[in-house]
């Protein structure tokens, strides 16, 4: 009986064995394929994909030391190759906008802000007189170039609090100013306020597709509203500050991740030549 019981006790032993060297043959044969088919996205230029696969490999395998270290081995590289082609994507996307910058630019016209911020306008709608009247100027900050707009009910209070450009047909109307906002100011009977970029970014995007269309603009207020009409130039001219604003801002952002990916590409390269140290 006691020859028996060890009998079976061996054969489940070497059962489990059995078991457990046939499921780490799996999982080799698992992560040997799958870091063959990260060579063959390399050599296909599919390196994010690689990239990715790549990751797999860590977190599905931690114990595969050795196709571990293939992709030990492969990472630099495919992360320097994934970032010349963002490097080429980027420096193309910033070709593109310069070109429109270069059409764009040279209407702007910029204000000193005389000890305040100073900002852009569109040089042929531009108002010197604009704090005498009632009416809305579309602007572009120095600091960060986003695009905002002024806007004055002369002699007036209508708790002024949106703004919105007329076509014959349809209106563009601006997200409230909130009550009580420190922008809406009351200057010798006159209301003057500042919509900023998060109520009038989608008003700015509107005017530079209906620009030849835009006939006038409205002030409303929680009191009232006030009609303001446009010339060509003015109506032209929310459209255009818009545009510029959002060409100089991806701009600014083109020049930031390419600076990002220079480091980028260095750090692999250095770690590339380590490992060939």
């Amino acid at each position: 009986m006691c020859n028996a019981a060890s009998k079976a006790i061996i054969l489940v032993a070497l059962a489990t064995m059995a078991m457990g060297c046939s499921k780490k043959n799996e999982e080799k044969e698992a992560a040997s394929a799958l870091v063959e088919t990260i060579e063959q996205q390399l050599a296909q230029g599919q390196y994010e994909e690689a990239l990715a696969l790549m990751d797999s490999v860590d977190k599905k395998y931690p114990t595969q030391i050795d196709e571990r270290k293939r992709v030990t081995a492969l990472r630099p590289k495919a992360i320097e190759q994934a970032t010349m082609q963002q490097m080429a994507h980027a420096d193309s996307l910033t070709a593109e906008i310069t070109l429109q910058l270069a059409e764009i630019e040279p209407l702007m016209k910029h204000i000193d802000g005389n000890g305040l911020e100073g900002y852009y306008v569109v040089a042929n709608a531009y108002n010197p007189s604009f704090i005498d009247a009632t009416g809305l100027e579309p602007r572009v900050n120095d600091s960060n170039l986003s695009y905002y707009i002024a806007a004055q009910s002369k002699g007036k209070t209508i708790g002024l609090n949106q703004v919105a450009l007329n076509t014959p047909q349809q209106e563009c109307v601006s997200n409230e100013i909130p009550a009580g906002s420190a922008r809406v100011e009351v200057v010798e009977g006159s209301e003057i306020a500042v919509f900023i970029p998060e109520e009038v970014a989608e008003l700015g995007a509107w005017a530079w597709d209906n620009g030849p269309e835009i006939k006038g603009a409205t002030l409303y207020g929680s009191k009232g509203n006030q009609k303001v009409k446009l010339s060509d130039k003015q109506a032209a001219a929310f459209g255009t500050a818009w545009k510029f604003s959002d060409l100089k801002q991806r701009q600014r952002s083109a020049q930031m991740l390419r600076e990002k990916l220079d480091r980028r590409l260095q750090i692999a390269r250095d770690q590339s030549a380590n490992q060939i140290e």
